[in-house]
């Protein structure tokens, strides 16, 4: 058995996640959502009656280093259905606290900050004295 979740995804997505699939009649969909710029406790405030109200999809508020993330799950017999019932949400969250949201799933904040300057022909000059 795998000791660190590092050992666990890849046996995870490899395996797992395919036998679930081919041997459930539910399809679940998950989704991060990740914040810069908001502490974990004024995200959950704004978004309090969501996360009350919640049953299908749920909402998972998780503390990271330096962000805040959300992972958004939902079941439902059709993929389509449940990645709808994920965007449902998603903009239900995004029109309270859309303006430090980020990126999603396994964006980073360096990538999507070099993407932007990228985008944008900036660059970054360091300089260690």
């Amino acid at each position: 058995m795998p000791g660190v979740p590092s050992e666990m995804k890849p046996m995870f997505l490899d395996f797992v996640r395919g036998w679930l699939s081919t041997h459930s009649e539910e399809h679940i969909q998950s989704r991060v959502l990740r914040f810069f710029g908001i502490g974990e406790s004024q995200l959950e405030t704004k978004i309090l009656d969501l996360i009350d109200a919640q049953s299908n999809p749920t909402i998972a508020p998780l503390a990271k280093e330096s962000e805040v993330t959300l992972r958004l799950t939902a079941k439902h017999a059709q993929k389509d259905a449940a990645e709808a019932m994920l965007d449902q949400i998603e903009a239900k969250i995004a029109t309270r606290v859309g303006a430090f949201l980020y990126g999603y799933d396994d964006d980073s904040l360096s990538q999507i900050v070099f993407q932007l300057m990228r985008n944008q022909k900036k660059t970054i000059a360091l300089l260690k004295a």
